[in-house]
């Protein structure tokens, strides 16, 4: 991912999986602190929503 955004996947303590459409996939980041929900898009796989939680 790109190290300018505030998601470090190398960093998160776990990651599950929360839910998947046709055209996307979303996980759950967690850091034992604020914890981020990403959307991606199945096709390009680019970040289509990004959600703190």
């Amino acid at each position: 991912m790109n190290d300018n955004l505030d998601i470090k996947i190398r960093t998160a303590k776990d990651i599950l999986f929360k839910k998947e459409t046709d055209s996307t996939l979303t996980l759950t980041l967690y850091y034992g602190g604020p914890n981020k929900t990403i959307t991606f898009h199945k096709k390009t796989g680019n970040i289509t929503a990004i959600q703190n939680n």
